[in-house]
């Protein structure tokens, strides 16, 4: 993927791509980025892992930079059927979890919520039908 989205990119000269190799980012990312972009991730991901992320989410970015996330939701219809059909959690299966649990981690790192899919889901779309999808911004300190 990571060459794909270099591929995708090449003619930004702006954008600069890492490979986590121990799901920590380097103490040189520290107020470094204006975005992040993490979509389809976390829905793999438990609950300890996604609050670690959006820690260091919060490290990286800038003040008043913005990250773009997508969750597993329970809330959303599709979310609440695929979450049915699934007897337990497997890496390659989904790790769904509600909303309020994304605002909280988002508010407890200073994360401010800048727009969310709307409730209720949208059929026409299978990812606001599923997923929770939200950016945030960084808090000027």
């Amino acid at each position: 993927m990571l060459k794909r989205a270099k591929q995708a990119l090449s003619a930004c000269p702006n954008v600069e791509f890492a490979l986590l190799e121990d799901s920590r980012l380097p103490d040189s990312c520290t107020a470094r980025f204006d975005f992040i972009y993490s979509f389809d991730v976390f829905v793999h991901l438990d609950l300890h892992t996604i609050w670690s992320y959006f820690q260091q989410i919060a490290n990286a970015l800038k003040p008043g930079g913005k990250a773009f996330v997508s969750t597993a939701s329970l809330t959303r219809p599709a979310g609440w059927e695929r979450f049915t059909a699934q007897s337990r959690y497997t890496v390659g299966g989904f790790y769904f979890i509600g909303e309020d649990t994304v605002r909280l981690f988002a508010s407890r790192v200073g994360l401010r919520l800048v727009k969310e899919s709307p409730e209720g889901g949208d059929p026409s779309n299978i990812y606001i039908n599923r997923d929770y999808l939200v950016v945030f911004e960084k808090t000027v300190e």
